[in-house]
């Protein structure tokens, strides 16, 4: 453990965000609610990718997406991105857990 650090917290932002965006905002929150000297928070960054149903615009995005139908329903992606991206954040955690004590 660095520093007593005995909680990790996992942050991922959202389509063509960045971690800076999630640190600011949802790593401030934790460190009021949590006891500061104790809570590590992890934002990990999304790979920049070509989107294919923004014309291949390249943004940050964990996954390529086909669809983009707002709210209207469940998008259509391309899962070998969303295993790539598991497989990824499972690294990560794996990495967290060693660090901070699976007992935590």
């Amino acid at each position: 453990k660095k520093h007593g650090e005995s909680i990790s917290v996992i942050l991922l932002h959202g389509f063509g965000g960045t971690p800076d965006n999630m640190s600011q905002v949802w790593g401030q929150a934790l460190h009021h609610l949590l006891p500061s000297s104790h809570v590590r928070v992890k934002c990990p960054a999304a790979p920049v990718r070509s989107v294919s149903c923004y014309a291949g615009v390249e943004v940050p995005a964990w996954y390529d997406y086909f669809t983009d139908r707002r709210t209207a329903g469940e998008e259509t992606v391309d899962h070998r991105h969303v295993e790539e991206t598991r497989q990824r954040l499972l690294g990560v955690v794996e990495k967290e857990v060693a660090r901070v004590g699976a007992d935590r």
